[in-house]
């Protein structure tokens, strides 16, 4: 006989190390904190560099563009991605456009 499954499943987020505001390594994933025409809100980027002096290099696939982009920022300017791509998340509301569940 078929087994029932559960409609939807509920799995851990994985665990992650957290970290300082402002403290960055290379491979981390970061938005900028502000927006304009060449990097929009949303932004995912990953820190390619860390100068000297602290500024930030970090290059920014920004959606409907097929090329990414180098862009140096002082570190607060940027803050932490809280999920990485390729992260299974679930949305918490519901409206016409997506449904409960």
């Amino acid at each position: 006989p078929p087994s029932a499954l559960p409609s939807a499943w509920t799995l851990p987020a994985p665990q992650r190390p957290t970290k300082q505001p402002g403290i960055f390594d290379v491979g981390d994933s970061v938005h900028w904190k502000g927006a304009d025409q060449d990097l929009p809100a949303g932004s995912l980027g990953t820190v390619e560099r860390i100068f000297e002096k602290g500024d930030v290099e970090a290059r920014f696939v920004v959606a409907g563009r097929a090329e990414s982009k180098l862009f140096t920022f002082s570190p607060d300017r940027l803050c932490h991605a809280l999920f990485m791509v390729g992260d299974t998340v679930h949305w918490k509301g519901a409206d016409q456009d997506l449904p409960a569940g």
